[in-house]
């Protein structure tokens, strides 16, 4: 099997950001933008496509910059065996830093669709299925940077029934006021 293409299409309609990437998990902070999503798609000679849908704020140069590096990325897929996926890894991560993250991540799980079409597995499974079900975390910021504010979440996310959080980096010189 060999990668033929590689498409990408904006979808329609975007979505109202209601959150800030400051304000983590709280929807009542107003409307901060709009999300637009982008299908990538990798195809195959075999017809067999890997798909991924990527965000992005629009108010960021984000979109135009997946496009770009996309455009980039392509002619160095074409030809390659979807299943090669540390190769091709090892091939786009020599590329320049900057804006790849989202291209970089949309074909690499994009591969892994490929793998789990063309095996009819899970792609936990072909991970290895170490587990059968993972449990949530939620993800986001307090509204404020004290201490309590986190605490407050923390028991509020407790009560939703979430076990486990991720808050993202405080500024420390407003720890303890």
């Amino acid at each position: 099997m060999k990668i033929t293409d590689l498409r990408m299409h904006i979808l329609e309609p975007t979505l109202p950001l209601p959150v800030t990437s400051f304000d983590g998990l709280f929807s009542d902070s107003g409307p901060a933008g709009e999300i637009e999503f982008t299908l990538v798609r990798v195809l195959t000679d075999e017809g067999i496509e890997g798909d991924y849908i990527v965000w992005s704020e629009i108010p960021t140069a984000r979109p135009g910059a997946l496009k770009e590096v996309l455009r980039a990325f392509k002619p160095h897929l074409i030809g390659e065996d979807p299943f090669d996926r540390e190769k091709i890894w090892q091939k786009l991560g020599s590329f320049w830093y900057g804006q790849k993250g989202p291209a970089f991540a949309a074909i690499d799980i994009a591969l892994w669709d490929i793998a789990g079409k063309a095996t009819s597995l899970p792609i936990y499974k072909l991970l290895g299925a170490q587990r059968e079900k993972v449990k949530a975390y939620a993800s986001g910021g307090p509204p404020s940077p004290k201490v309590e504010s986190a605490i407050d979440l923390a028991i509020d996310l407790k009560g939703r029934g979430y076990e486990a959080m991720k808050l993202h980096l405080l500024d420390c010189k407003h720890v303890g006021r």
